[in-house]
């Protein structure tokens, strides 16, 4: 008497796609959340640059201005320039000194949060 296990082997090879498939899927899905992850740090750190250059003209624009160097501003998670800290998730810490020589050096901070997003520093010649 002879059985037919065919349908014993198509059923193997159903589980054996059906698991490819489902560590494919789930690499996939790794890789698009890590995707994710790093267009949104790109797209800080693009807003971060463009804020910290905003700042380093105003600076220059002032031009000796002592009050123009220093402060701190705020921005939500859309970047939206908001009056205080509260609901701030990033903020610009400018400091800025002048020595004999008469250049104002400005240090320009970016933060999310505690971590650092973006520094420079900005040096303008002041006419005596």
């Amino acid at each position: 008497m002879k059985r037919n296990h065919s349908s014993g082997l198509f059923l193997m090879e159903m589980i054996a796609v059906i698991l490819f498939f489902s560590i494919c899927s789930g690499i996939c899905i790794q890789a698009f959340a890590k995707a994710d992850g790093m267009s949104r740090k790109a797209e800080n750190l693009n807003h971060a640059v463009v804020r910290a250059e905003s700042i380093a003209d105003t600076i220059r624009s002032e031009n000796g201005n002592a009050d123009a160097g220093n402060g701190t501003f705020y921005w939500d998670r859309n970047w939206k320039l908001l009056p205080g800290k509260e609901n701030a998730e990033f903020r610009a810490v400018t400091e800025s000194s002048e020595d004999d020589s008469h250049m104002q050096k400005s240090d320009i901070t970016i933060y999310r949060n505690e971590e650092v997003l973006f520094q420079m520093t900005v040096e303008h010649y002041l006419k005596p």
